[in-house]
């Protein structure tokens, strides 16, 4: 890891640089990723989740270019943990989808036989 000089007085002094992309921090950004990722599916926040999709990609692909620093097993076990929780947030908008589409055709079924009664009045 590179060092950069730092001046504590008069003393020149070393110091890690840590960057964005280190290890640990791609690491804990992908498993906060989780959490909030989570925490979205489980509000059924599909907006919310639509609009963080740019940063889970950016935190994936961090994770992942760190993969050998951070350990597969960790990385993997987040990526599949994502892909599962972007499976079940499209399933269940797909349900509400098909769920709204159902009550939509049931209240236009319902017109269309007020309608016929009212026009055999």
């Amino acid at each position: 890891m590179p060092n950069r000089p730092i001046f504590k007085g008069n003393r020149l002094l070393w110091q890690p640089i840590v960057s964005r992309y280190s290890g640990s921090i791609a690491m804990a950004e992908l498993e906060e990723m989780v959490g909030r990722v989570e925490s979205l599916v489980a509000a059924k926040d599909w907006a919310a989740l639509a609009e963080l999709d740019d940063e889970v990609r950016r935190c994936v692909d961090e994770a992942v270019a760190d993969a050998g620093e951070l350990g597969q097993e960790r990385v993997r076990a987040g990526v599949e943990r994502l892909q599962a929780l972007y499976d079940q947030a499209r399933e269940s908008s797909e349900k509400e989808r098909d769920e709204a589409a159902e009550a939509l055709r049931a209240n236009n079924r319902t017109q269309k036989a007020a309608k016929a009664y009212l026009d055999n009045q």
